[in-house]
């Protein structure tokens, strides 16, 4: 079975499934391998760590909608999992 860490190298698109958007990381302005090469000349990455890039598409000040105290954000990314954060 292939691991989506093999598919990063090759520059495969990894699905992003958001409420509010849907895109992937192939509409990224940097490659995900482009970003971790960069973090990594500046900080020790180890296992396990998150690396919060943004999204691809649709920010909120477009449509002067910003996250608030209690809103829930919960992202998840295909044969990897899913992450979910409460606003404070």
């Amino acid at each position: 079975m292939e691991s989506h860490a093999n598919s990063l190298e090759r520059g495969r698109e990894i699905p992003l499934h958001l409420r509010k958007q849907d895109s992937n990381t192939g509409k990224m302005i940097f490659t995900l391998a482009e970003q971790i090469a960069q973090l990594s000349n500046r900080i020790t990455l180890y296992p396990g760590d998150v690396i919060l890039t943004g999204t691809p598409a649709g920010v909120g000040a477009g449509r002067s909608e910003f996250l608030k105290p209690g809103d829930v954000v919960k992202l998840w990314i295909e044969k990897i999992g899913s992450l979910t954060n409460t606003m404070v």
